[in-house]
């Protein structure tokens, strides 16, 4: 099963009862071509991310974020959750509107690492979405409500990259022009560290291929610890830090940290980003060089190995 109906249905039951008890109001806000209401955007995106890391967590998809990864993500969705709900002209709307940018990375970032296999699943799912959009648009007709509109919480779900990036369109749109700059700065400042990290990783990785393997003592001493955070995860790519979506193979590394897969993609776009480098030592190299980290994991990353259950 792709996730367990179960969850899924519970919540769309919540979801159904919100535009029940909602059926009759109507609210002027930036996502009103969406939602109604504030609630209904706060009740379909809250329901969306609840599902989204449940999903994460039971079929790692993007496995366990690193520390600094996942606080970012949270952050972003506390700040887009609040942002219908601060007023202009507060000033607690600079720093939401800040944050809340961070989308517009975030966005692409997800699309990219998700690769074809999303792409498939969103084809998969078309007859499904077309079913879903004629039956709602009859019911609400036949019984003159909106209340089925809650029908449509499914494709939210499956296309919540999509969802992500038109409200954060009209997010933009509502904004005033300074605004609208601070908004683009956190995810110009993150385009920018990644260039940064980038040239960094590959330059070790050139060191790598350069060094004479037969020194015993460790390699890559240095005592700049932004170079050592980059040695780690160049070294730990593929089995420590994910790089890769891949659905059916079961075991993958534990950890994702998004400086990495951007590597990747930059630098190698269609396969891993040490392809036709002499890292195929990387764990030994990992062991000389970072003596105090674990190099064996013994939990998965997530509760089932593989998007499907094959028996």
């Amino acid at each position: 099963m792709i996730f367990s109906w179960v969850y899924f249905l519970a919540i769309q039951a919540i979801v159904v009862i919100v535009f029940y008890l909602k059926r009759k109001v109507r609210e002027s806000f930036e996502l009103s071509r969406i939602f109604s209401t504030r609630i209904h955007f706060l009740f379909i995106n809250l329901s969306v991310f609840i599902l989204c890391y449940w999903y994460n967590t039971e079929r790692q998809l993007f496995c366990n974020p690193v520390p600094w990864a996942a606080t970012l993500i949270i952050l972003f969705c506390g700040a887009f959750l609040l942002f219908p709900f601060v007023p202009k002209n507060s000033k607690l709307r600079f720093p939401v509107i800040l944050i809340t940018g961070l989308g517009l990375f975030m966005v692409p970032y997800f699309l990219l690492f998700a690769r074809q296999e999303y792409l498939i699943f969103l084809l998969l799912n078309i007859p499904i979405f077309l079913i879903i959009h004629f039956l709602v648009k009859y019911v609400n007709r036949k019984f003159e409500t909106n209340v089925f509109s809650s029908l449509y919480f499914y494709p939210a779900v499956v296309l919540t990259p999509f969802l992500l990036a038109y409200q954060l369109f009209l997010f933009v749109k509502s904004l005033r022009p300074r605004q609208k700059w601070l908004f683009a700065f956190a995810p110009a400042l993150c385009l920018v560290i990644v260039i940064v990290t980038t040239v960094k990783i590959h330059k070790i990785i050139h060191r790598i291929e350069n060094m004479d393997t037969n020194i015993d003592k460790p390699i890559l001493e240095t005592g700049n610890v932004f170079e050592r955070y980059l040695a780690e995860l160049t070294l730990g790519a593929h089995w420590k830090y994910h790089t890769e979506l891949v659905l059916v193979d079961g075991w993958r590394p534990p950890y994702h940290d998004p400086i990495l897969v951007c590597a990747n993609k930059i630098l190698n776009p269609f396969s891993k980003f040490d392809q036709g480098t002499d890292l195929e030592n990387a764990t030994m190299l990992y062991k000389s060089t970072f003596p105090e980290n674990r190099t064996e994991f013994s939990c998965k990353c997530a509760t089932h190995e593989r998007l499907f259950d094959l028996n």
